[in-house]
């Protein structure tokens, strides 16, 4: 029997029967539908529609057409879809609202698109509970478009998972095209109502508006007749609000000093408790009351500075001052903020803007330090950077010189203004949030942040950048901000200083000594890298890099194999691939490198010696690392090795044996600094730690002591309180005093010598400085009799030291040089006239004060017999019996001596026209 594709004949013609029979039911099933749509669209041409019985006709019909288990119309209103018609399973809900958003339905009214929902226990777009609870596993849904908009959905439900097939798919798309249709004749209609209520509303309300209008311009005549009164008010408000305003200002003012009395106090007991042993609770408790008691005061302090800056009260300081030590000081005071977020704080001083200035460096600190407080509180994880430099373009054309370090700075050789001033750019930058362009306008405005969600995430008065603006414009300097949201900002500020040629800290000894040394920093992060090698470099160190463990070992390989070994490595603590302790402990472990020298510089703040962790390194580093700091570190680990011996001059030896001194100082590190500089030279020394105990010291029954150090600023009684209640108290015998302070603003010293003291050493201690005040002060006891002074007043001295200023002219370059030096004449002489004015009146206070400042001066130029005899002087107005004949010859013999040194100076180094001055005749 013939077969085809596997059947017989008979089989063949059996299953062709069935399919036609299969086809045909296929098409009545077709037929009967496309019936059921016409007689559907049929019922639009009815003029008295009813919308409600339509959509209820159409989800019969389709439930029915498509054996669905319920059929739905879903209306948008708002945020919800509303039930209108329902058949089946869901009849029940007619007039429930649920949730558009998230929903199937939803998700159909904003795509405009039919979607179908396979299976409701796989569908996240579905409420799987509610089709559970109806019986319900698939269904399709059809948006409902009137004019261009889709205002609903037609839905229908299956009770089995892919229920629905295409021909399902374009029988719901047909029946929502007719339901669509009729939505939009009924919409029409309400539409045109509501339009012609709202036509009927405007059309009232424009009568009333004529109305007002005209009662309005009624009301206008008086007003006209009042206007001349109420200017007269205004005028009269405004005067005050002005004097309400100054007075505002003033109470401000007044309070703020007021509270600051108090808080000082807080904080100080509270640093001195966390300066003592304590447990961790205890530390936990004592860091809260400090750290509250600083931002309560931050807040009093800008309170304080709007109300001055308001009344114009605010005058800049000019005293000078070390750019290096005011960066460095900054960064440090917040370096354990940073360190609290995990933030890297670096701060970077260019050599063009390295040295002394004179200004105000309060207000400059207090500018930096808000900036970089701001930095900090804003950015959740990277780096803020602090960058010194001169602004890009100043001073064009003006008299440079070669930059250098060295005893005076780097300062003295960069670019200088016509007026004498070099124009400084200071910037802090940080990986924070950005500011938007639109809102940085808005940033240096009072009470002002980038906006409100700021203020209540990170808190602040919003007075802070008003401030510093403010401060910077009078200090005659711009401010600024680049930012970029997402990826941090740039805030700066310019401001015009004038460099000096105060000498700074010597450390020709030490750069000799370090010079050439080979250093390797280790490092994953580019900015910190390049912080640490510009300082190393600037120092003469030969510097190489490392971005991690494996490249610093393969690195330390290498130089052993160029039988060049580094003498030093810096190793970040914090690294990607090894920790900083683990990297020292594996190049420790060889012995090759047992003479290299370990450093650990970590963002956590000084680590405990001992710990296993950091044990293997010679000196643990915070971060920022300070430029004194790292110096101090370096001469630890070098100088004593590849300096020369120095031999102790016999004559120097002991200089304090026998002489007592009662140090009053509340700081543990100021005590142990200074306790060590004194008994190192021989001095008794007793301690008393606040004011109150160095008056009862001092006082004592048979108290001796030849010399007071006396701190300003301490808990319970500062210095000056003390000082007077000592002199209230002393016999015959008249005590010198010394003050210890770190304020060194203008008009301060006068408050002390008011005060009872007698001379003031700043802080932080200069060791020759320091032990050079008290052995001047502790030449005489005041215990002992009196030496018969010389009849000759006249100290035996050279007139010039010139290799004073030999070394400062190689330094500057001979063209700033000679301005220095013109500088240097100009001033001398005003201070010679100065002094013979006070010895012509015969103020011994007064000579005394310019006897100091004569020394410092004359020292700087190296007029050796002007300096000692302003030592003489100044001793002489000091002494107990106040020796004014000796004193008053003293102040001739300097002005004589002074008119002829600086003379010297003038043609020996070719000094401009005020040698001239100089040279004419006494007051």
């Amino acid at each position: 029997m013939a077969r085809f594709d596997g059947l017989s004949v008979e089989e063949a013609g059996v299953t062709r029967a069935e399919s036609e029979a299969d086809r045909i039911r296929a098409l009545e099933h077709q037929v009967e539908r496309l019936s059921e749509v016409v007689l559907t669209q049929s019922l639009l041409a009815d003029s008295d529609l009813d919308l409600d019985a339509f959509m209820q006709t159409v989800v019969d019909r389709l439930q029915r057409l498509m054996h669905a288990k319920g059929a739905v119309v879903e209306l948008a209103e708002g945020e919800d879809m509303v039930y209108r018609a329902a058949s089946g399973a869901v009849s029940q809900f007619v007039g429930v609202r649920l949730k558009r958003k998230g929903s199937l339905s939803g998700y159909c009214v904003e795509t405009e698109k039919v979607l179908m929902c396979r299976d409701s226990e796989t569908d996240d777009r579905v409420d799987r509970d509610a089709c559970r609870m109806v019986g319900v596993r698939s269904m399709i849904c059809a948006p409902l478009s009137e004019a261009g908009r889709v205002v609903g959905v037609l839905k229908v439900m299956g009770t089995e998972p892919d229920t629905f097939t295409a021909e399902d798919v374009a029988l719901l798309q047909m029946m929502a095209k007719a339901l669509g249709g009729a939505l939009g004749k009924q919409l029409s209609f309400h539409e045109k109502q509501v339009l012609l209520e709202e036509r009927t509303a405007t059309v009232a309300r424009l009568e009333v508006e004529v109305v007002e209008r005209r009662r309005a311009e009624a009301a206008l005549q008086d007003q006209a007749l009042e206007m001349a009164t109420l200017a007269e008010q205004r005028d009269q408000a405004r005067l005050a609000a002005e004097a309400a305003s100054r007075a505002k200002s003033e109470f401000l003012a007044n309070m703020s000093h007021e509270i600051r009395t108090p808080m000082n106090g807080v904080l100080g007991m509270a640093q001195l408790i966390l300066d003592t042993p304590l447990n961790a609770e205890q530390r936990v408790l004592a860091a809260a009351i400090h750290d509250s008691g600083e931002m309560l005061l931050s807040i009093i302090n800008d309170i304080l500075d709007v109300s001055k800056l308001e009344a114009g009260k605010v005058e800049l300081e000019e005293i000078d001052f070390s750019m290096d030590e005011l960066a460095d000081s900054v960064a440090m005071l917040l370096s354990p903020k940073a360190a609290e977020k995990d933030l890297d704080l670096v701060c970077y001083v260019e050599d063009a803007a390295r040295g002394a200035y004179r200004g105000d460096p309060t207000r400059l600190r207090q500018i930096l330090a808000k900036l970089v407080s701001n930095a900090i509180k804003f950015t959740t994880t990277g780096s803020v950077a602090i960058e010194i430099g001169q602004e890009p373009g100043a001073a064009t054309g003006a008299a440079t010189g070669p930059a250098t370090g060295g005893a005076t700075g780097g300062a003295i050789g960069a670019a200088i203004g016509a007026d004498g001033r070099r124009r400084l750019r200071i910037a802090v930058s940080d990986t924070g949030l950005g500011i938007p362009e639109e809102q940085r306008a808005r940033l240096f405005q009072k009470f002002s942040q980038a906006d409100s969600s700021i203020t209540r995430r990170f808190g602040g008065t919003g007075l802070g950048l008003s401030i510093c603006r403010q401060l910077v414009e009078l200090m005659g300097g711009d401010i600024g901000v680049n930012s970029v949201p997402g990826q941090g900002s740039t805030f700066w500020f310019t401001v015009p200083l004038r460099p000096v040629a105060a000498t700074l800290v010597d450390q020709d000894t030490l750069v000799d000594g370090i010079r050439g040394l080979r250093v390797l920093v280790v490092d994953d992060i580019p900015l910190h890298q390049k912080i640490l090698s510009r300082a190393l470099s600037d120092l003469g160190l030969v510097v190489s890099l490392a971005d991690g463990a494996a490249s610093a070992l393969a690195a330390l390989e290498r130089s052993w194999e160029a039988g060049r070994p580094p003498d030093l490595v810096l190793v970040d603590f914090s690294m990607a691939d090894v920790r900083g302790d683990e990297l020292g402990q594996r190049i420790r472990d060889d012995s090759r490198f047992a003479e290299t020298k370990l450093v650990l510089i970590s963002s956590f703040g000084v680590m405990d010696r001992g710990n296993a962790e950091v044990d293997v390194f010679a000196a643990v580093l915070a971060k920022p690392v300070r430029r004194q700091t790292l110096l101090d570190v370096l001469s630890r680990l070098f100088l004593s090795q590849v300096a020369s011996p120095v031999r102790p001059d016999p004559a120097k030896v002991g200089t304090g044996a026998g002489r007592r001194v009662l140090l009053v100082e509340d700081n543990h590190i100021n005590q142990q600094v200074a306790l060590l500089m004194l008994r190192k030279e021989g001095y008794e020394v007793t301690l008393a730690e606040d004011g109150e105990d160095g008056v009862r010291a001092a006082t004592a029954p048979g108290a001796i002591f030849d010399l007071i150090l006396m701190d300003v600023q301490m808990p319970r009684m500062d210095g000056l309180e003390a000082t007077r209640l000592i002199r209230t108290h002393q016999g015959g015998v008249r005590v010198p005093i010394v003050a210890l302070t770190a304020n060194a603003m203008a008009g301060m010293r006068e408050e002390y010598l008011d005060a009872g003291m007698d001379d003031v050493v700043a802080k932080p201690f200069d060791q020759r400085k320091f032990l050079g005040a008290v052995a001047r002060w502790t030449k005489a006891s005041p215990h002992e009799a009196a030496a018969a002074m010389p009849a000759t007043p006249l100290p035996a001295a050279t007139v010039l030291d010139e290799s004073v200023l030999q070394r400062l002219e190689l330094i500057a370059g001979r063209e700033q040089f000679q301005s220095l030096v013109g500088s240097l004449v100009t001033h001398g002489g005003e201070r010679l006239d100065r002094v013979a004015a006070l010895r012509a009146r015969g103020d011994m206070d007064g000579l005394r004060a310019e006897a100091h400042d004569l020394i410092s001066t004359a020292g700087n130029a190296g007029l050796k017999q002007l300096q000692a005899l302003g030592e003489a002087l100044h001793a002489a107005c000091a002494a107990p019996d106040r020796q004014r004949d000796r004193a008053l010859s003293l102040a001739d013999a300097a002005v004589a001596a002074g008119r002829e040194g600086w003379a010297v100076v003038a043609r020996r180094f070719g000094g401009p026209g005020p040698v001239t001055a100089v040279a004419g005749g006494r007051d």
